[in-house]
């Protein structure tokens, strides 16, 4: 069985915060994560069914971190 679990990745704290509120109300447990190198390295212990990144993260942006996330689990 796939756990209800969300990976949320937001360089901004109050969108994290949101997230960290109203994705368990709907029955998921949620991870953030700030950026995508801090995403990666969560990717590296853990699995995530569902990922949500913001596009405009600092460094790596968010497309870029879709791809490096599809070449480590091609089932996410």
């Amino acid at each position: 069985m796939i756990a209800k679990k969300i990976l949320f990745i937001d360089d901004e704290a109050s969108q994290r915060d949101i997230m960290e509120r109203f994705i368990p109300k709907i029955g998921y447990a949620v991870q953030t994560a700030d950026s995508s190198e801090t995403a990666l390295e969560i990717l590296k212990t853990d699995f995530f069914p569902l990922i949500i990144t913001d596009l405009s993260l600092p460094g790596m942006d968010g497309l870029d971190l879709c791809r490096r996330i599809k070449k480590i689990h091609s089932d996410i």
